[in-house]
């Protein structure tokens, strides 16, 4: 066990709530982008592949508590972030995330809760550990 393990509040890499912030921080910071597009530039991946990996996780998710999982970029777009609020998610956050009633998208276009899940960023996954690792984000 590492000494940061032992900090009040510290949730380490491969826990639920990392990686349930890993998977919401995917699927909105995907949502975000998605939102300003504007025509296919790559037919291959004519979506933000960030939504392919938070639709991987939640899979993931969904499979490890019996759920039935999204079947498609578009299942997980207009089912789960246009319909579903975040409390039928199979996600673990912490409860100053007042996230039980929230949507993702709202009349198709991303709710200020998902604006507050984006990540700007290339490697988002390495940031939001990174993030968790930083003196100011350890909770007392």
């Amino acid at each position: 066990m590492s000494i940061l393990e032992t900090l009040p509040g510290y949730a380490g890499r491969g826990s639920p709530e990392r990686e349930s912030e890993v998977l919401l921080s995917l699927v909105a910071s995907g949502l975000s982008s998605l939102s300003g597009w504007w025509g296919q530039v790559d037919r291959r991946r004519p979506y933000d592949d960030r939504l392919q990996l938070g639709l991987d996780r939640l899979a993931v998710a969904c499979a490890r508590q019996g759920l039935e999982a999204p079947v498609g970029v578009a299942d997980l777009v207009w089912s789960w972030c246009a319909e579903r609020p975040m409390r039928e998610w199979p996600l673990v956050l912490d409860p100053d995330a007042q996230a039980d009633g929230e949507l993702l998208l709202i009349d198709g276009a991303p709710s200020e809760f998902c604006r507050e899940w984006v990540r700007a960023t290339r490697d988002l996954v390495a940031d939001v550990h990174e993030w968790s690792l930083s003196p100011t984000s350890l909770r007392s």
